[in-house]
């Protein structure tokens, strides 16, 4: 298993006063573009894309000739970290595409200054360096939210660097200053749905032309569900189609009846017993203890992933730009039952405890304050609505609709984005891309009012117009069309209940055996790995000493969830993942780590 780092230094030497630039270097896929001229050294990260068209030479010879320029770097599409060091001012400068789809971490001061992918890289450097404190209130946020707002992380030096911002660092005064090279724009379109999806459609194909313009091996990552059809639809090249599994289940057999259509082949690999036990170190390591570490479903198929593809594509950021998954709505209930039916929640002008109330991905197994010590809780509290209020006030330049604030919440700083590190585990393997992060299909996402993508029927006729084909095979998520309204799919369900119940034939929902990821409690359940640091976090020391846990609540929710009497599977790998990451920290370190809390 390869994790990939790469991380960069300027150091200055306390004889000469020269300024040293050093690279470090692992894995990287695609490798860095790196190139000089004159006193300049530029390295490129990513595949951006400039004027259609993938071309890191072309970008690096603008940037060596007009330095990292707002209205150049604006132009760019695609996924990239612009590196420039010019000797002659210097001037240290880093730019991050508008999804910031290379999170970078970094620190300075006037001697030093060090940024990194890997945010475990800094913390573990911290550590030795023993200058810093924890940041107490990140760790409850990411308990919260499963995700950090802002730039902030888990110590007081680091900041991770904003979307669409260039920073940059004088060597002669050993200052720092970020700016926005660019900012949303949340100007609604009319058009009618028609319009809509056909737009979508179009913009898909674009995005993946952009993107098949370099002439690798590609392959995609195909479920039976909705994203990943999209793309499959929209691409006019062929592509090798893979499927990950326990077995050939309902997920394989729709997806490869969507490869079959198209007549692409189609790949299934097997995922191993005991794979998210396996991966625990490397996933956490991977996402900095700041994603829920089982979200590296990708991690550990190295091999198989470089047999068929160079390039990897999927269909990750289309269910929330396009079907609206973290929009503020309620499931509607009938009879004490859930449906398929939605409501929209008001939103009044107080968009931060909104948000913090109703966002799907936050920690619903338990309030979360009930895990915090009497006397932190309230500055816990506070600090929360702060850091979200602090993102708000960020978009008020840019939306004032407390629906687009909303949506501002969500999508600022996609590669925090909870599930985020499945795409960092396919990067471990070979070169990703994702086709949702385009330029212009997220100017258009912007655009849309929100209730045009309450349901899901603008993404399924845009399917049908790429592909009659796919439009009539059966989603893997329900097992009926995929253009079934809300309101055919809770009527389908409850006329199949109804059968079942009179001993008749019906249709069932997939189980979860026959989805593509294990249910949460049995990744638990069936790993005595697992199973046993699960016990062990009674009295984990790591997260004793984070100094506002109350230890014994969290005893008391996992001999709940242990009894059978609870499920608090979210909180418990949650746990996990904060426990494994302070405990791979140098153990030598670890002294000053458990004292850094009260500094």
């Amino acid at each position: 298993m390869s994790i990939y780092r790469f991380k960069i230094r300027l150091s200055k030497d306390r004889n000469t006063g020269e300024w040293r630039l050093a690279v470090e270097e692992e894995n990287l896929h695609p490798k860095p573009f790196m190139c000089e001229a004159e006193s300049k050294t530029l390295i490129i990260l990513g595949s951006p894309i400039y004027r259609e068209r993938m071309d890191s030479g072309i970008i690096a010879g603008e940037i060596l000739k007009r330095g990292m320029d707002r209205s150049f770097v604006s132009e760019i599409d695609g996924s990239f970290l612009f590196i420039l060091y010019d000797r002659a001012t210097g001037i240290f400068s880093i730019a991050s595409d508008r999804f910031a789809s290379i999170p970078v971490y970094y620190f300075f001061d006037e001697t030093e200054f060090v940024a990194s992918v890997n945010y475990a890289d800094i913390w573990r450097e911290l550590c030795k360096k023993r200058d810093f404190a924890i940041n107490q209130e990140a760790f409850y946020e990411f308990i919260y939210l499963q995700r950090l707002l802002g730039d902030k992380t888990y110590d007081s030096r680091t900041k991770y660097l904003n979307s669409a911002s260039i920073l940059t660092f004088s060597m002669q005064t050993g200052s720092l200053d970020v700016v926005r090279y660019w900012r949303p724009d949340f100007q609604k379109r009319k058009g009618t749905p028609t319009e809509t999806s056909r737009m979508l459609a179009d913009l898909t194909r674009k995005a993946i032309l952009r993107r098949t313009s370099d002439g690798k091996r590609y392959g995609l990552l195909l479920s039976g569900g909705l994203d990943s059809r999209l793309v499959l639809a929209a691409l006019d090249k062929r592509v090798e189609c893979i499927t990950l599994g326990p077995y050939k289940n309902n997920e394989y057999l729709v997806a490869k009846a969507l490869a079959d259509a198209k007549k692409y082949p189609h790949s299934f690999i097997k995922r191993k017993e005991g794979h998210y036990a396996s991966i625990l170190e490397e996933a956490v390591f991977l996402g900095g203890g700041m994603n829920m570490y089982i979200h590296a479903h990708f991690l550990d198929f190295d091999e198989e992933f470089r047999a068929k593809a160079d390039v990897l594509f999927h269909g990750h950021g289309f269910d929330y730009m396009f079907q609206g998954k973290y929009l503020p709505y309620e499931t509607v209930k009938i009879l004490n039952k859930k449906t398929y039916l939605k409501k929209r929640i008001p939103i009044e002008k107080d968009v931060t405890s909104k948000f913090l109330s109703k966002i799907s991905y936050r920690l619903k197994s338990v309030d979360p304050l009930s895990l915090v010590t009497h006397k932190e809780k309230e500055r816990m509290r506070g600090s929360l609505v702060a850091s979200a209020a602090k993102v708000v006030e960020g978009g008020n330049d840019c939306a004032n609709d407390p629906h687009d604030l909303w949506e501002y919440l969500v999508m600022h700083n996609l590669s925090r984005h909870y599930t985020f590190l499945n795409l960092c585990s396919m990067r471990t393997a070979v070169e990703e891309r994702t086709a949702a992060f385009d330029n212009e299909l997220f100017d258009f996402y912007l655009s849309l009012p929100p209730e045009s993508r309450l349901n899901k029927k603008i993404f399924t006729d845009a399917i049908k117009l790429l592909s009659e084909d796919f439009y009539r095979i059966k989603s893997a998520n329900t097992n009926f069309n995929i253009y079934d309204s809300d309101l055919m799919l809770t009527a389908k369900l409850s006329a199949n209940k109804i059968l079942r119940q009179l001993g008749l034939s019906a249709s069932l929902p997939p189980s979860q055996a026959d989805r593509s990821w294990p249910v949460k409690a049995d990744i638990i359940k069936q790993s005595g790995k697992i199973m046993a640091i699960v016990r062990a976090l009674t009295d984990s020391e790591a997260l004793n000493t984070l100094g506002f846990f109350d230890m014994d609540a969290i005893k008391r929710y996992l001999g709940r969830h242990l009894a059978g009497k609870a499920d608090h599977s979210d909180l418990i790998l949650t746990l996990v993942t904060i426990d494994t990451f302070i405990k791979n920290s140098s153990k030598k370190d670890m002294a000053y780590v458990v004292c850094a809390k009260n500094q």
